[in-house]
């Protein structure tokens, strides 16, 4: 199993078609006999009743219908829904007057959806004490789509994976969750940071922000209480009044007729936080989301590279040789809420390191670690990238 995180992946994954639990330190490789065949902390648990599935792994707490439709989702003291709203898939027209592939057009965006995906066929077809799995299927005339919703043991994450053979022309789906969250902005993800939009229309300039590109993810949060998005991705979000949708598919006609069009997978996840997703480890769970642990066969040739990051708020985002192939290393760090960090980054086996571009020339002086122990202090949103020579 490898870790390409810059995280530690701590979670349930299939061994041999059976769940099993990992804990995968950070850019690092463990083998598959090392995993757990059981979970010592809270288990998940199911109850149906005549209507619903109810779902809890002491994290989250899910209620679905035998249609389909989830009807609660809380974090055991609050549900994220408003009284008698639900998520929902919907069709809504998407022709661009121009850039079919590129545009989507705000009268497209504003109008009443075409279509919403209801009444669907709901089973439950895993329930273990480390996952439970409910399946839901649903068709339009031309599509198919089957939709997963996992909740697993030890995760605060609801995941969601759509299995779609899309044949729409010039139709758009989205995936809408209704929030109860009072929150004048939302909060997209960028490669580097974030970037707040506003969540009304009150102005011109408001009203043309109603589509952003997030990178990871996006979220809505009050004090006490906020609610992601996840994605492996960047993907197109339009957060108004109190709905997150999120576009899971297009199908232009232009350039390619058949843009898209087939079997596609897409994955998300939703997460619920005690506050501002951005310091309450949004980003921690999106990286472990964007970069999956791997399963391959063989074994090992490398030993794995420990560095800790012991900085609230920073995370690396390269770990690679230099390319001059002399032994160096080069480490590129971020911070990632908006403010000033400070605190040590912890590389064994390195005595000297100086600053670098991004093409890895030194930039001022060198200095020496103590014991692999390099103190570093990062500006909001800084990315500083560091050459670590032995």
């Amino acid at each position: 199993m490898l870790n390409p995180a810059p995280v530690a992946i701590q979670q349930v994954i299939d061994v041999d078609g059976v769940p099993a639990w990992v804990n995968v330190a950070p850019f690092s490789t463990a083998a598959t006999e090392d995993v757990l065949p059981e979970w010592f902390g809270e288990i998940v648990h199911v109850r149906e009743d005549k209507n619903e599935w109810h779902i809890n792994n002491g994290h989250l707490y899910v209620s679905i219908s035998h249609d389909g439709t989830i009807t609660s989702l809380s974090n055991g003291a609050r549900n994220v829904l408003p009284e008698g709203q639900f998520p929902t898939f919907t069709l809504r027209n998407d022709r661009p007057a121009e850039y079919d592939a590129w545009d989507i057009d705000m009268a497209d965006a504003n109008a009443p959806a075409t279509m919403t995906l209801h009444n669907g066929v709901a089973a439950l077809v895993e329930h273990s004490p480390m996952r439970a799995i409910v399946e839901c299927s649903y068709a339009t005339e031309a599509s198919q789509f089957t939709v997963r919703y996992t909740i697993s043991a030890g995760s605060p994450r609801l995941d969601i994976s759509l299995d779609a053979n899309w044949q729409e022309n010039e139709q758009r789906l989205q995936w809408c969750l209704p929030t109860d969250v009072h929150a004048r902005e939302a909060v997209f993800g960028t490669q580097f940071g974030h970037v707040r939009r506003p969540r009304h229309a009150n102005t011109s300039w408001d009203l043309a922000q109603f589509e952003v590109c997030g990178h990871r993810y996006a979220a809505v949060h009050e004090p006490r209480f906020g609610v992601a998005l996840l994605a492996d991705g960047p993907r197109g979000y339009d957060v108004r009044d109190n709905q997150i949708r999120l576009t899971v598919l297009r199908a232009p006609r232009f350039p390619d007729p058949f843009a898209d069009r087939g079997r596609q997978k897409i994955e998300w996840s939703v997460l619920l936080t005690d506050g501002d997703p951005i310091v309450h480890g949004i980003e921690l769970e999106a990286s472990r989301i964007a970069h999956p642990l791997r399963i391959v066969d063989g074994v090992p040739q490398v030993t794995p590279f420990h560095v800790d990051v012991d900085i609230d708020g920073v995370m690396i985002s390269a770990l690679k040789p230099a390319d001059n192939d002399n032994g160096d290393i080069i480490i590129r760090l971020w911070e990632t809420t908006g403010g000033r960090a400070n605190g040590a980054l912890t590389v064994p086996g390195f005595a000297v390191v100086s600053d670098c571009d991004a093409l890895e020339v030194p930039c001022g002086d060198a200095w020496h670690t103590t014991d692999g122990a390099i103190q570093l202090t990062l500006e909001a949103f800084q990315i500083r990238t560091l050459r670590l020579s032995k």
